[in-house]
């Protein structure tokens, strides 16, 4: 049996600006948790495997949301996989041995790096704003980065990334992005978006 699906979401707003106005990394408060290093070691396939407190923030808006700089976009509504329970041991946890949430490739998984420039970064998920930060702060040049999905255009994450160069000379950044493999669960088609600076794609979810 196949069931179809249709799925409309625009999960990608990338806005770059230089020499703009950005404010200093401000210190960590009752809802803006601040660190130096974010987790490295964690397990992508089963939660009981991970070690405590190493998982990445995640951002969302009750219908689109994604872990920070993963690969993955999740919609609320779309499932994939069969749906009947698993017979025992109930872990560790398959992922497509169940309905789960189907995975939609990230375009809005964008981290930056400043090339040549000896520097501090720093990152924050403030609970308040629902907003991820991330500062690179050097001499003379501070960068600001923010992901969150916005609120009321409920099918859109935002990337933002804003400078300010004191230096008088330019600088180098490359923007790395990690879109990751295609997804198991949707089959996208590039389509026409009506606009010569975007994509876009249609993708049907399939449970076979």
């Amino acid at each position: 049996m196949t069931a179809h699906g249709f799925l409309r979401c625009a999960v990608f707003l990338l806005s770059v600006a230089s020499s703009v106005s950005s404010s200093r990394p401000p210190l960590g408060t009752a809802t803006r948790l601040v660190t130096k290093k974010l987790p490295r070691y964690y397990s992508r396939s089963s939660v009981v495997s991970s070690r405590n407190g190493n998982f990445m923030p995640s951002v969302g808006n009750g219908f689109v949301g994604t872990v920070i700089y993963s690969d993955t976009v999740y919609i609320s509504g779309v499932f994939n996989g069969p749906a009947h329970p698993k017979k025992n041991p109930i872990y560790p946890v398959y992922l497509y041995q169940h309905a789960h949430r189907a995975r939609v490739p990230s375009t809005a998984s964008i981290n930056f790096r400043v090339r040549g420039v000896a520097g501090e970064n720093l990152y924050a998920l403030d609970v308040s704003e629902g907003v991820f930060y991330k500062w690179f702060t050097a001499e003379l040049l501070e960068v600001e980065q923010r992901i969150y999905a916005h609120r009321t255009r409920k099918n859109i994450l935002v990337v933002e990334i804003t400078a300010k160069n004191k230096a008088g000379k330019e600088f180098e950044m490359d923007i790395v992005p990690n879109l990751g493999y295609v997804s198991r669960d949707i089959h996208f088609q590039m389509t026409e978006s009506g606009r010569g600076d975007a994509l876009a794609a249609t993708g049907m979810v399939s449970l076979s």
